[in-house]
């Protein structure tokens, strides 16, 4: 469904921006995201069956409650707020990423050798296809909701009492994946050029991207435009939710949303 590859040790100084050719530190107005957002979260939640913060290095906790645009999720509160208490289970998964199918061809070039044994490396990124996504993330960690069945039937009798506080629009955060760190590239044109600079460790084997040490690293755009945005320890890139229903003839349920 996807081409994959592994990069570990992901970090980088730049900030959230849409990136022209030419301007590596330009910072374009939102209006010129051109439905990237919607794009971005709607192609990670048919890929990876999840839902996508936007933006990408947002943060988000456990028992997070709001309402869905499309697929994006946007917060209105927590559920300690109505008294409800979560218990939380944490779970180390490691590195993670995801590139679009068949839209990006990768390229590594190796520089020069630093007085650390470290070689100056080049990760040529080319995406063949507008709004193509490259997602890269390290030191992943899967956080879930535990007591998963007393939150949903806490929420249910909150949705049938009186005054309704709890609304069927509503949706809340059962699990979330936090990233230490990461990287996310959404190409807007359908012929774009993005330079990734780093270090890496080259191996006597040969060099490899996953070699690639992606802290501290440099992003430029050399042709059309692309959203880039750093992921950090707050990030939670990642989510999944559950909802409240009440269906005719049937009693309400607490069940995950799709």
């Amino acid at each position: 469904m996807h081409s994959s590859f592994t990069l570990c040790g992901i970090a980088a100084t730049i900030g959230a921006a849409l990136l022209s050719a030419g301007e590596p530190s330009s910072l374009l107005s939102s209006f010129l995201l051109s439905g990237l957002d919607s794009a971005y979260t709607k192609e990670i939640h048919r890929e990876l069956d999840l839902f996508a913060a936007w933006e990408p290095s947002s943060r988000f906790d456990l028992g997070d409650y709001g309402e869905m645009d499309g697929k994006m999720f946007k917060k209105l509160g927590n559920i300690k707020r109505f008294g409800i208490n979560i218990r939380k289970k944490t779970y180390e998964s490691g590195p993670f990423d995801y590139s679009s199918s068949g839209a990006i061809s990768l390229g590594l070039d190796i520089g020069a050798k630093d007085s650390k044994g470290d070689y100056s490396v080049d990760l040529k990124l080319d995406f063949s296809k507008e709004k193509s996504i490259l997602f890269m993330a390290d030191g992943m960690t899967t956080e879930r909701i535990e007591n998963i069945g007393a939150v949903g039937d806490a929420l249910v009798e909150l949705y049938k009492e009186k005054g309704k506080d709890w609304k069927l629009s509503y949706v809340v955060i059962t699990e979330v994946k936090r990233a230490s760190s990461g990287l996310v590239v959404i190409s807007q044109d359908a012929d774009t050029k993005v330079t990734v600079s780093g270090k890496a460790a080259i191996k006597k084997d040969g060099a490899k991207i996953a070699d690639i040490d992606l802290r501290n690293l440099a992003v430029q755009v050399t042709k059309g435009k692309a959203f880039t945005q750093t992921l950090s320890a707050e990030s939670t890139p990642l989510l999944q939710l559950h909802e409240v229903k009440d269906p005719l003839l049937k009693k309400p349920f607490f069940t995950e949303y799709k």
